[in-house]
């Protein structure tokens, strides 16, 4: 069942804002872990090795789109992204577009969410906080602790009647 699709990387212990992860591999040491699929399809011997782990499965059910802003904003590779506050998906592969005039982020929306996901969403960056000042008084407003450490992003559908998005949209 190893083919062309196959995947493999190096698991090793992993610190981010949302905790440690791996820690198996304090004790085992670091392994080789890999993703195939039950097809059959042209099976091969040799591979190259991904520097990290996928955040997600190819398997997995869900859209892979690619977003696109000026600049990241202290977003991170692993970085959530929510609707109404929910973890529905992960931010990875952030870099540059060829142009330098952007930064793009790969982007998986877990299935059902992703049937939210229209020509019509808006997507913005949930690091941070902001303070209002009304006749409550001073209001802050914070996400959780580790959207404000490592970034991520919010989506929503603000109008109907856009067309569903495909895999690889920008």
């Amino acid at each position: 069942y190893i083919d062309n699709d196959a995947q493999f990387w190096i698991v090793r212990p992993q610190v981010s804002a949302e905790g440690i992860s791996r820690l198996d591999t304090v004790l085992t040491g670091a392994f080789i872990e890999g993703y195939w699929d039950d097809k059959v399809d042209d099976p091969h011997r040799d591979f190259e090795g991904l520097d990290k782990a996928p955040l997600t499965s190819p398997g997995a059910k869900g859209t892979r789109i690619v977003l696109s802003t000026e600049r990241s904003r202290g977003m991170t590779e692993g970085a959530p992204v929510t609707f109404r506050g929910l973890p529905v998906g992960r931010m990875q592969n952030l870099r540059l577009s060829d142009d330098d005039e952007s930064v793009l982020a790969d982007v998986f929306v877990a299935a059902p969410h992703d049937e939210r996901l229209t020509t019509n969403t808006v997507f913005w960056d949930t690091s941070g906080f902001s303070v209002s000042l009304g006749a409550q008084g001073v209001q802050l407003n914070m996400n959780s602790f580790a959207s404000v450490l490592q970034g991520g992003a919010e989506f929503t559908t603000i109008t109907s009647g856009g067309a569903p998005v495909e895999d690889g949209q920008v």
